[in-house]
């Protein structure tokens, strides 16, 4: 094995170790899931998706709804940032979204499920000797 692909292997490691170890500090934390899969498009935070059996699908989400409100703060237009918002909920708290669907506002009532546990990381192969 040469010095660049023990580098990068370890690069690779590092990468999913990292979250699982991310995580493993945060399971005394809440772990609010709604369930929608999110995209930003034309600078709107879009519903991509919804979780089948989740608490976004009992509560009536539909793929193509535009997230506008967030109990009664703007959602703006960062992913990331309302993912992590949603994950410190604690599961059981009811929110409301607003939502733009067909160009009309929405109230949609949710509450918070806990967060599914993650698949384990892949296992990386052991170099040949």
């Amino acid at each position: 094995m040469t010095r660049r692909t023990a580098l990068l292997a370890l690069a690779a490691a590092a990468l999913i170790l990292a979250p699982a170890a991310a995580r493993a500090d945060d399971k005394d934390k809440p772990q609010g899931f709604v369930g929608v899969k999110l995209k930003q498009e034309d600078g709107k935070i879009t519903v991509d998706g919804v979780v089948d059996d989740s608490p976004a699908a009992k509560a009536g989400f539909k793929a193509g709804d535009r997230l506008v409100k967030m109990d009664g703060k703007e959602v703006g237009e960062d992913v990331e940032a309302l993912v992590m918002k949603v994950r410190t909920l604690k599961p059981g708290m009811e929110i409301v979204f607003v939502v733009d669907r067909d160009g009309k506002q929405k109230e949609i009532k949710v509450t918070v499920g806990k967060r599914p546990p993650e698949p384990k990381p892949p296992e990386l192969a052991k170099p040949p000797q």
